[in-house]
């Protein structure tokens, strides 16, 4: 109720065309026949990876054609034995990193039911994706607790030590934070994340909207505002236009 209904704006607009948006981009945004925000911006997970470790074991980089075994293969080469380089590290989110996972395994841990979600955590599937995630950490990243579930706990420092080039690989949304590691002299390059058979899964897609408020006493000066905004590509900020 907060929100505007935009359809008669964009059908009394000749020169705005609602097809120019991707489907799946504006399905969010859309109810019972009425358009209530637009895409903004978007972002999709990527892998990222530090080129010069890559090339100082001699390894190839990252393509779409990668597995999971292909993903965990070059993180065991990236990793030593003496703990000064990881092959993997999460920096972003533990949680995300392990939805990835899941999705990648074809597996929820949730399950829907006539009461509401309920949990789905002794699937074998879910299991196995959660083993192989624990055994990543445990064995080729610097993490030895999971990180970020709880208020208090051991702070994340995957992030930092990416940052002086021991972590090979790590998963992140959009090309922004790429830059940052390399403005810190790091060489970083952004790749496909090791989708395998399954493909991008809606958790690996993140966008914002534009919106406005329903109570506008000026709509259409709202709506050309809107419009500029939305094909200004000033404020992307490592993401895509929608």
């Amino acid at each position: 109720p907060a929100i505007l209904d935009l359809r008669p704006l964009i059908d009394a607009d000749a020169a705005f065309d609602l097809d120019d948006y991707p489907p799946a981009l504006l399905e969010p945004f859309q109810f019972k026949g009425g358009v209530y925000g637009l895409p903004y911006m978007v972002t999709f997970r990527v892998l990222v990876y530090n080129e010069t470790m890559f090339d100082d074991a001699n390894l190839a980089y990252p393509d779409i054609q990668w597995t999971l075994d292909d993903f965990l293969s070059t993180v065991q080469q990236l990793t030593t034995n003496d703990g000064k380089q990881y092959g993997f590290a999460s920096v972003r989110s533990m949680k995300s990193d392990l939805v990835f996972f899941l999705d990648q395994f074809g597996a929820s841990a949730v399950k829907q039911s006539s009461d509401g979600p309920q949990p789905n955590f002794t699937d074998p599937k879910v299991v196995q994706a959660i083993q192989f995630y624990v055994d990543l950490l445990l064995n080729y990243s610097p993490h030895r607790r999971f990180w970020g579930y709880a208020q208090t706990g051991v702070p994340n420092n995957g992030a930092q030590l990416a940052l002086e080039g021991r972590i090979g690989m790590w998963l992140n949304f959009g090309t922004l934070m790429s830059s940052v590691y390399n403005n810190a002299g790091i060489n970083t390059r952004t790749a496909p994340p090791p989708l395998g058979n399954k493909g991008v899964n809606t958790h690996d897609v993140e966008q914002n909207g534009l919106y406005i408020a329903a109570n506008t006493q000026e709509p259409e000066a709202c709506w050309t505002w809107l419009k500029y905004l939305s094909s200004d590509p000033t404020a992307l900020q490592g993401m895509s236009p929608a």
